[in-house]
C-alpha cells in the first residue's frame, strides 16, 4: 500500500519549478518514511495569476492520498476561473466536507500572484502560516490567520487577504514538520531560527534561500530523524 501510495505522489510532485515573470522561486520538501502528507502545486495561468498551492493533510495513509489528490483536482478546475482565492477554498471544503466516509482534513494557503502589478491575493484553511518580509522596513509580518482546516464544516467561510508587494520582499509559506524539527536533545527548530535565516540570505534568490535553510536544518538536526514532512515555499519579488 505504501509502495503503490508512493508511485501515486511521486506523479503529484513537481519535477521542476516553472521560470516566472517578475518571481524568484524556491522550494524545499522533505518526506519521513512512508506516505507523505504534503502536497505542492504551482499553476501559471497567465502574467496577472500564478496559483501557488502548498496543504497538509492529516494522517498517513490512503485515505490521506485520497485526500490530497480530490483537493488537487477540485482547485486545478476551479483556478481557471474569476474565482477569488477564498472562493476556490470555500468550494473545495464543500466538496471535501460532504464526502461522510472521510475523517481527514487538511490546512492549504492558496496564493494567486498578479505578476504584472505585484499583488497577491491569498486565502488559508487550518494552521499553515503565510510570512511576509518587507525589504524596506526589514520586519516580518505574519499575514494568515489560522481558522477551521478543509473538510471540517460544509459552512466554513475563508476569507481574502491582499497585500501589494515590492522588489525584494519575500513571501514564505510552510508546513509544521519544517518549524517542528528537533536535535538531538529535542530542541524545535523553530519559526524564529527560519525567519533569521531567511532574512540573513534575504539578498539571494528564491533558490539559494532554499539552499541556505536546507543546509541550516541538516546542520541543526544532525542525526536526529524526521517525524513529519517538511516543506518550505519561498517566493522573492523581482
Amino acid at each position: 500500500e505504501t509502495y503503490i501510495a508512493g508511485m501515486l505522489q511521486d506523479m503529484l510532485y513537481l519535477k521542476k519549478l516553472p521560470l516566472l515573470p517578475t518571481l524568484s522561486t524556491g522550494s524545499y520538501f522533505k518526506s519521513m518514511q512512508g506516505i507523505c502528507s504534503d502536497y505542492l502545486d504551482i499553476i501559471p495561468l497567465r502574467k496577472d495569476r500564478i496559483s501557488f498551492i502548498l496543504a497538509d493533510v492529516t494522517g498517513k495513509s490512503m485515505v490521506s492520498l485520497t485526500i490530497m489528490i480530490m483537493i488537487r483536482a477540485i482547485i486545478r478546475v476551479i483556478i481557471n476561473t474569476p474565482q477569488t482565492a477564498a472562493t476556490v477554498l470555500n468550494w473545495t471544503n464543500r466538496g471535501i466536507a460532504q464526502e461522510k466516509a472521510v475523517d481527514h482534513y487538511a490546512s492549504a494557503a492558496l496564493l494567486n500572484y498578479d505578476s504584472v502589478h505585484k499583488k497577491m491575493q491569498f486565502a488559508t484553511a487550518g494552521t499553515i502560516p503565510v510570512l511576509h518580509f518587507s525589504a524596506k522596513e526589514q520586519i516580518w509580518k505574519k499575514l494568515s490567520k489560522e481558522s477551521d482546516p478543509i473538510g471540517v464544516e460544509k459552512v466554513t467561510e475563508y476569507t481574502d487577504i491582499d497585500i501589494q508587494l515590492e522588489t525584494g520582499d519575500i513571501i514564505v509559506v510552510y508546513t509544521d514538520g519544517l518549524v517542528e524539527a528537533v536535535d538531538d536533545n529535542g530542541t524545535q527548530y523553530s519559526v524564529r531560527r527560519l525567519k533569521d535565516i531567511i532574512q540573513n540570505k534575504a539578498d539571494l534568490d528564491g533558490k539559494k534561500i532554499i539552499e541556505s535553510v536546507k543546509a541550516d536544518i541538516g546542520e541543526f538536526m544532525g542525526k536526529s530523524v524526521s517525524h513529519d514532512d517538511q516543506s518550505l515555499l519561498v517566493l522573492k519579488i523581482q
